[in-house]
C-alpha cells in the first residue's frame, strides 16, 4: 500500500513539473524622476529582461510616465511604454506600445504603509511579425502592498500581492496571472536610491501554467 502511494505521489510530481515551466529572471533598472509642480512629477524608466536559465534576452524597454498627487492618500498616473521583445518560442524580435493608467490609494498608519493600486493596461502587438489572435491586449491590474519605513537606516521593506484579469478576450475575460513580490527599497541621499526584490509570477486558468521566479533590482535618481 505505501508502496503504491508513493508511486502516485511521484507520478503527480512528476504532472506537475511537466504540465508547469519555471523559468528564472534577472530584470535590472534605472528610473530618472523629476518633479514639475508641487504635485505633479515626470519619471523616465529603462528595464532589460534576461531569462538566466534560458541564457536568452527576453525584454528591453523604456518607459515615460507622469504622476499626479490628487490629495494626501490619492495618487493617479499616466505613462507610454516602448518594448523590444524577443519572442523565445518563435525566435523573433519585435516592437510592441504600451499604455496603461493608475489610480492608487495610500494610508500611513505610525511607520507603516498600507496601499492598494488599481491599472489598466493596453498592449499593442505587431501584427505582421507576432500574429497575435487579437490586439491591443487589454488587462486589468490590482495591488495590494503593506510597507514598513525604518527610519533610522532610512529601509524600507515591503510586500505586496497582485491578480491580473484579461477584460477584452475575444473568448472569456477572467483572472490570468497573480503575483507577489518581497523586497526592500534603501534611500541613500536626497538623489539616489536602490531597490532589489523576489518576484514570483504564476499563469492561472491555463492548461500548462508558467512560473517565473524574478530577481529585480533597480537604481532611482531624483533630479
Amino acid at each position: 500500500m505505501k508502496r503504491h502511494l508513493l508511486i502516485v505521489i511521484f507520478a503527480l510530481i512528476a504532472l506537475s513539473s511537466v504540465a508547469q515551466e519555471t523559468n528564472f529572471s534577472l530584470r535590472p533598472a534605472v528610473k530618472v524622476e523629476k518633479s514639475i509642480t508641487e504635485k505633479f512629477s515626470l519619471q523616465l524608466g529603462h528595464q532589460t529582461r534576461y531569462y538566466t536559465n534560458l541564457s536568452e534576452f527576453e525584454r528591453f524597454s523604456a518607459s515615460l510616465e507622469g504622476k499626479y498627487a490628487i490629495s494626501k492618500n490619492w495618487d493617479a498616473g499616466l505613462a507610454y511604454v516602448w518594448l523590444y521583445k524577443h519572442a523565445i518560442d518563435d525566435d523573433l524580435y519585435a516592437r510592441r506600445n504600451r499604455y496603461y493608467l493608475y489610480l492608487k490609494y495610500k494610508v500611513d498608519v505610525a511607520n507603516w504603509n498600507f496601499s492598494i493600486n488599481e491599472m489598466f493596461k493596453s498592449t499593442f502587438y505587431n501584427k505582421t511579425l507576432e500574429n497575435p489572435s487579437y490586439t491591443p491586449k487589454n488587462v486589468l491590474l490590482t495591488k495590494l502592498e503593506v510597507a514598513y519605513k525604518i527610519k533610522p537606516i532610512s529601509l524600507t521593506p515591503y510586500i505586496n500581492g497582485q491578480l491580473r484579469c484579461m477584460v477584452n478576450h475575444p473568448d472569456k475575460n477572467e483572472l490570468n496571472q497573480y503575483r507577489w513580490t518581497l523586497g526592500a527599497k534603501y534611500k541613500i541621499n536626497q538623489l539616489l536610491g536602490v531597490g532589489l526584490y523576489f518576484e514570483q509570477r504564476v499563469d492561472m486558468n491555463s492548461d500548462s501554467p508558467d512560473k517565473v521566479n524574478i530577481i529585480g533590482a533597480e537604481l532611482k535618481i531624483s533630479i
